[in-house]
């Protein structure tokens, strides 16, 4: 965990980017209006996790705006022992407060995950990733879960219960909550100030958990990963040279 990456300032500016970015898609959302941010008018790519990934969210002005504070950068470049870095261009969760409406709790209780694909396990390596995050975080109010050293367990359960092949692969996880469910018991919150970053190995487990019992609290952080450069695979590198095809989400009908 890194402490205040994000001055206050930033975190202000941050959070009301990421609502321009939610009003601009056309559904009616009013950041201020709740009666606006139902199922109906919310973020149309799945309101029932809380996490945004489609609709241009990861190349919209709050996730930059992240991108580019400089002590952002610097936590992976002190991790990976250099600034030549390459950017994920992954999104944001938004948990609304369910004290003002029951059915906005998130449906994460059950979705311990890895980040990274079981297979192929290319030359042993490890990839960080993390959030930054936007409000203080509580146990009542919700967040991110990790199982602590479950990355030690990875191979081990990997050949136990990794299943399918090729672009289908995957690693069964109810199978190992069944089967396993030690490897869940020692799961933890962690408890984040606004501005913290925190981060992980990717092959920890982890989920997204929400249970904001407070009509105020909304849980919000923006989410990704960054690589050393000469880590990558040209046509990774290629990629990301390319101008994105989606910085402006298309306006929407409710």
């Amino acid at each position: 965990m890194y402490k205040d990456i994000l001055s206050p300032a930033e975190v202000d500016e941050t959070i009301s980017k990421q609502w321009d970015f939610m009003e601009a898609l056309g559904t009616g959302v009013d950041r201020n209006d709740p009666a606006t941010w139902d199922h109906e008018q919310w973020y149309p790519g799945g309101p029932g996790s809380g996490i945004m990934g489609n609709f241009g969210v990861g190349q919209n002005s709050a996730m930059w705006h992240v991108r580019g504070v400089p002590k952002v950068k610097q936590v992976f470049a002190d991790i990976y022992g250099t600034d030549e870095l390459l950017t994920s261009f992954d999104g944001m969760c938004m948990f609304r407060p369910r004290g003002l409406n029951e059915e906005w709790t998130t449906n994460g209780n059950s979705w311990f995950h890895t980040d990274r694909s079981p297979f192929p396990d290319i030359d042993n390596r490890h990839y960080v990733q993390g959030l930054v995050n936007l409000v203080p975080t509580t146990i009542a109010g919700g967040g991110n879960v990790i199982v602590p050293r479950s990355h030690k367990l990875y191979k081990s359960l990997v050949e136990e219960f990794g299943q399918g092949e090729g672009e289908r692969r995957s690693m069964d996880v109810q199978a190992i909550r069944d089967g396993k469910p030690e490897v869940f018991r020692d799961a933890i919150y962690t408890h984040l100030e606004a501005g913290d970053v925190f981060l992980w190995v990717s092959r920890h487990k982890q989920l997204a958990h929400h249970e904001c019992d407070h009509p105020e609290t909304f849980c919000w952080c923006g989410w990704g990963r960054m690589i050393a450069r000469c880590t990558a695979t040209r046509p990774a590198t290629a990629r990301r040279r390319r101008p994105p095809s989606c910085c402006a989400p298309a306006a929407m009908s409710a």
